[in-house]
C-alpha cells in the first residue's frame, strides 16, 4: 500500500506530540530531562518534508512531459538525479518548465537545450531553498538573446553552483529575492551576436537589447562568486529595480559590454578581487543609478577608443549623475574605488559625467590609492556643455570627490647578471629585480623554478636583498638547466606600483673531475663480505643516486651510490686474486676508472660444540663448522671420534653435523676433526659428553 509522504509526515509528528504529553509537569520543568529505555526517540527537523526527501532519477530520454510529472510526484525538498552527461531537448516552450515548491537539481554534467530551461515560481517562500548543481544550459531561440535558462521568484537560500549557461535573455534570472542566494562557479559564455551592437551607439543605458548572463531585478542579499562571463553578452551582471546588498567576488568578465551594469534605484553594491578586460563598453557603468559602492582589489584592462573617440568610451568605470531613465536625476552616493590596477595604454580609469557642471555627490565619492598602466588617465570628466577635464591626482573637497594617492604602474625585469652560463657546482647565479630607470627593487619576493628538460627539479621563494639581487647557489649535478623567476608585482614601492614579470635563461653545470675512493682488500674465501667505494667530487661533494659499474670475475654489476655516496658489491669468490675494476661515466660522458685487487685467503675454520649430558641412549650431539668470519661451512667432511671409534658425517647448510648417541652411562670426551680443504684450513675440536 502505498503511503502518501506528507501523511506519514504528519503522522509521525501526531506520534512525537502524543509521547511528549506523557511527560509529566515535573519533568517538563526540570532543566536536564533523560530518557529511560523505554522512552521513544524523537528527531526534529524545522520541516517534516526535510525528513522524507527524496531523490527521484530523470531517465536520459526524458521528454518535457516526463520531466512535468516526475516533478508533480515529488515533495519539497526532493532531489532530481539527472542522468551523467544527458541531453534533455526542452524545445520551442515559451515558458520555462515550471517548480513550484523547493527541489534540488542535481544535473550531473546534463544538459537543457531549447528555448527555456527551469522557472521557480509559486508564492514566494514556496520556493525558498531551491540548488541548481552542475546542469548546462544552451538557449537555441533563433533570436540570440531570448529565452532564459534559469528564473527564480522571491524566496531566499538559493544555490546556483557549477552550471554553465549560453546566450538567452538572462543565463539566470532573479527577481526580489529576500536573501542568501549564492550563485558561485558557474560558466556563462554567449556567442557573436548575443547583443545588438546598433542599439549601443554611444547612448549607454538606453534602450540596450542583448543578453545579460545574471540578471538581477530587486532583492537583497545575493553573493556572487568565481564565475567566469565570456562573449558578446550586453551586461555579464546586471542590478536593477532596488536591488541592495550585491557582493560580487573573484569574477573573470572577458569581452562583454557591461561587466557590471548599474539600473534604477540600487545601493550597497561590493566588487573585490575581480578581473575586467576588454570590455566593449565599461567594466563597470554606474550610470542609471550610482548608489554605495565599494570597488576594491579588482583588475582593469581595457582597450582604448572601444566605439568612439570621446573620453568616456575609453573608461573602465563610468559614473553618471543626472541620469532620467527612471524619472527623477539619479545622485551619486558613496563610490569608493580603492587598490584597483588598471591597464591599458591611452585609456580612462573612472571617467564621470553630468548633466551640467561639476558633480556633486551626494555621499564621498572617492578614487584613491589605486595603480595604473603607463598612458592611462585615472579621472577625466565632461558634462553636456562640454565642461571637461582630466587629471592623475585631484582633490576637490567642496564637492565631496577626492582623487589622490594614485601611482602609476610601472614596468619591471628580471636580469640575470653572470655572463658566463657554464658554471661549477656550488657557484653563485646573482639574479637583479628591476623597475623602470634601473631601480632596484629591494626585499621583494621572487619565484623561482629550476627544471631539466621536462622534469621540474624544484620551484621556491627568495626575497632580494637591499641591491634588489638574489645571490642563488648553484647545488644541481652536472647536467643543463632553465632557470625561471617570477615576481608577482603585487608591492607598491616608493612611488610606484611595479608590474608582473616573468624571465627564463638556461646555465650548464660542469662536472669537477670525480674520484672513486676504494682500496684493496684481502678477504677469507668465500667469506660474503662487501666491497665499497665512495663516490665524490674534487670539492669533496658526495655523489648520491649515481650509477657505478663494478666488474670482478668477467660479470659487471651495476649498483646506485647511497645518501653517503657509497657504492658496494657482495663478495664471494674462491681463494686466490682478482682483479676488481669500477667505472662510473658522468653526465658529461667523462668516464673514470679504478682497479682495484681483491685477495681470497685460505680461511681458518673452528668446529664450535659444547659439553653435554644426556639421559639415556636416543640422543644426538650437534657440532657446527664455521669459517674466521663466523659463516658455517656447508658440505664439508668432518668426522667425530668417540669411545675409540672414528665416523664420519658430512656438514649441512648451517654448517652442522650431527652424531646418534647409544652409550651407557659414564663420561666420554668427544673428538671432531675437519682435514681442511683448498679454501678452508683444517681444525679440530672436542666436548665432554655424559650419559645418566
Amino acid at each position: 500500500m502505498k503511503i502518501n509522504k506528507k501523511i506519514l509526515a504528519l503522522l509521525i509528528v501526531f506520534i512525537a506530540i502524543v509521547s511528549v504529553s506523557a511527560v509529566s509537569a515535573e519533568d517538563v520543568a526540570t532543566d536536564d530531562i533523560v530518557a529511560s529505555n523505554n522512552d521513544a526517540v524523537v528527531i526534529e527537523a524545522s520541516n517534516a518534508d526535510e525528513v522524507l526527501a527524496a531523490s527521484h532519477d530523470v531517465p536520459a530520454d526524458a521528454t518535457v512531459s516526463d520531466i512535468e510529472a516526475i516533478i508533480a510526484n515529488t515533495t519539497a525538498g526532493d532531489t532530481l538525479n539527472f542522468a551523467e552527461g544527458a541531453t534533455y531537448d526542452f524545445g520551442n516552450l515559451s515558458t520555462g518548465v515550471k517548480i513550484e515548491h523547493t527541489l534540488i537539481l542535481q544535473g550531473n554534467g546534463a544538459t537543457v537545450k531549447g528555448y527555456q530551461g527551469f522557472s521557480f515560481e509559486a508564492d514566494e517562500e514556496s520556493v525558498a531553498g531551491s540548488q541548481v548543481y552542475n546542469l548546462n544550459f544552451i538557449m537555441t531561440n533563433p533570436i540570440l538573446w531570448n529565452g532564459r535558462g534559469l528564473e527564480i521568484f522571491g524566496g531566499s537560500d538559493y544555490i546556483i553552483e557549477g552550471c554553465t549557461f549560453n546566450n538567452g535573455n538572462s543565463g539566470i534570472y532573479i527577481r526580489r529575492p529576500t536573501g542568501n542566494v549564492t550563485i558561485q562557479n558557474n560558466v556563462f559564455f554567449a556567442d557573436d551576436g548575443a547583443t545588438d551592437a546598433s542599439t549601443i551607439a554611444g547612448d549607454y543605458g538606453k534602450q540596450e537589447t542583448g543578453s545579460k548572463a545574471i540578471n538581477l531585478m530587486g532583492g537583497s542579499g545575493i553573493t556572487i562568486i568565481n564565475n567566469t562571463f565570456q562573449g558578446d553578452f550586453l551586461d555579464a551582471v546586471s542590478i536593477a529595480s532596488g536591488a541592495a546588498n550585491v557582493e560580487m567576488y573573484d569574477n573573470i568578465m572577458s569581452d562583454v559590454w557591461y561587466g557590471v551594469f548599474y539600473g534604477g534605484g540600487i545601493t550597497n553594491i561590493t566588487m573585490k578581487g575581480n578581473l575586467f578586460q576588454n570590455s566593449k563598453a565599461f567594466a563597470v557603468g554606474i550610470i542609471k543609478a550610482a548608489g554605495d559602492s565599494d570597488i576594491t582589489d579588482n583588475i582593469f584592462v581595457t582597450e582604448a577608443g572601444k566605439i568612439s573617440s570621446s573620453n568616456r568610451d575609453k573608461a573602465a568605470i563610468y559614473v553618471e549623475e543626472g541620469n532620467t531613465a527612471h524619472g527623477a536625476p539619479s545622485n551619486i552616493e558613496t563610490i569608493i574605488i580603492t587598490e584597483n590596477k588598471f591597464l591599458g595604454e591611452d585609456s580612462i580609469a573612472v571617467a564621470g559625467s553630468s548633466k551640467g557642471g561639476m558633480i556633486t555627490p551626494k555621499g564621498e565619492f572617492t578614487v584613491i590609492n589605486n595603480a595604473y598602466d603607463n598612458g592611462v588617465t585615472v579621472f577625466s570628466f565632461t558634462d553636456n556643455n562640454t565642461y571637461t577635464f582630466k587629471t592623475n591626482n585631484l582633490v576637490v573637497e567642496e564637492n565631496n570627490v577626492t582623487i589622490e594617492g594614485n601611482v602609476p604602474i610601472k614596468l619591471s625585469n628580471v636580469i640575470f647578471l653572470n655572463d658566463e652560463t657554464d658554471f661549477e657546482f656550488g657557484e653563485v647565479y646573482d639574479i637583479m629585480l628591476i623597475g623602470e630607470d634601473n631601480v632596484a627593487l629591494a626585499n621583494q619576493e621572487v619565484t623561482i623554478t629550476i627544471s631539466s628538460g621536462d622534469v621540474e627539479i624544484g620551484t621556491f621563494n627568495s626575497t632580494t636583498n637591499d641591491q634588489g639581487i638574489i645571490n642563488l647557489p648553484l647545488l644541481y649535478d652536472i647536467g643543463e638547466y632553465n632557470i625561471s623567476v617570477s615576481y608577482d608585482g603585487d608591492e607598491f614601492i616608493g612611488d610606484a606600483y611595479y608590474r608582473q614579470i616573468t624571465n627564463s635563461t638556461t646555465f650548464n653545470i660542469k662536472g669537477l673531475p670525480v674520484i672513486i675512493v676504494g682500496s684493496d682488500i684481502t678477504i677469507p674465501t668465500k667469506a660474503k663480505q662487501r666491497f665499497e667505494i665512495t663516490l665524490k667530487d674534487e670539492s669533496n661533494r658526495l655523489l648520491t643516486n649515481k650509477t657505478v659499474e663494478f666488474t670482478v670475475n668477467g660479470v659487471s654489476y651495476n649498483r646506485t651510490t647511497d645518501e653517503n655516496g657509497i657504492a658496494g658489491l657482495n663478495i664471494n669468490l674462491n681463494m686466490g686474486d682478482y682483479n676488481m675494476t669500477v667505472k662510473y661515466a658522468d653526465n658529461d660522458g667523462t668516464v673514470y676508472t679504478e682497479t682495484y685487487v681483491l685477495t681470497a685467503i685460505q680461511s681458518n675454520t673452528t668446529i664450535k660444540s659444547t659439553p653435554v649430558t644426556f639421559q639415556g641412549k636416543g640422543n644426538q650431539f650437534v657440532a657446527q663448522l664455521v669459517d674466521q668470519l663466523g659463516q658455517p661451512i656447508a658440505d664439508a667432511a668432518v668426522a667425530f671420534h668417540i669411545n675409540g671409534v672414528k665416523y664420519y658425517r658430512s656438514t649441512d647448510a648451517n654448517g652442522e653435523f650431527r652424531l646418534n648417541i647409544n652409550l651407557e652411562p659414564g663420561i666420554y670426551n668427544m673428538y671432531m676433526s675437519f682435514d681442511g680443504t683448498f679454501q678452508y684450513a683444517p681444525s679440530n675440536g672436542g666436548s665432554q659428553v655424559t650419559v645418566v
